[in-house]
């Protein structure tokens, strides 16, 4: 089938026109041709708009299931979880069930961060530990080992005593770790992600 309109990708001209075989940068100029294209798809989040207490974001995979509100100001652990916990008995920080997930809501919340001081870009999650010995586990009751690894490299940090609270990095500028947890202490502040 022909190329028309196609945007930054690669392709593999299957018939040699390009290199036989090998892979190149693809521009529109070079369409219609017959040729194999690898396009790096974006997760297909649903959007970000106003609502009362920061941004409603919706996401396509949990469409239906869950609704987010993501609250651009800092406010200690306790403060964001109290809060989350206002929005009504399904209201928690957010708690993050798949791979997809977070990558939706990442990229939906990185739009949000963007105007935001670079620095603050680090978003609490419903992830929490009672004490240096206590397990971690997510709001909603479930153990940290019960839903996908959350963990960035070298984390829950061991050096964080006491009770705790995970973060993620969402819209990071991070070389690792991008949209990973890492644990900290309660009193440090950050905007936040409610799950309602």
């Amino acid at each position: 089938m022909p190329l028309t309109n196609v945007g930054p990708c690669v392709g593999d001209s299957r018939d040699g026109r390009f290199g036989g075989g090998s892979w190149f940068q693809l521009a529109q100029s070079t369409a219609p041709y017959a040729a194999g294209v690898l396009c790096e798809r974006e997760p297909p989040g649903a959007g970000a708009q106003t609502c009362d207490g920061g941004r409603c974001i919706a996401v396509k995979g949990t469409l239906g299931k869950k609704s987010y509100l993501f609250v651009p100001q800092q406010q200690t652990a306790a403060e964001a979880d109290q809060f989350c916990r206002g929005l009504g008995k399904n209201g928690r920080l957010v708690v993050l069930e798949s791979r997809e997930e977070r990558e939706e809501l990442m990229k939906e919340v990185a739009r949000e961060l963007a105007p935001l001081n670079p620095r603050a870009n680090d978003v609490w999650i419903g992830l929490s530990r009672s004490g240096d010995a206590g397990a971690w586990t997510w709001d909603d009751g479930r153990p940290v080992t019960a839903l996908p690894d959350p963990w960035g490299e070298r984390e829950p940090d061991p050096a964080v005593s006491g009770p705790a609270r995970a973060y993620a990095g969402f819209g990071t500028t991070r070389a690792f770790d991008v949209q990973l947890a890492h644990a900290d202490a309660l009193t440090t502040k950050r905007p936040f992600v409610c799950q309602y």
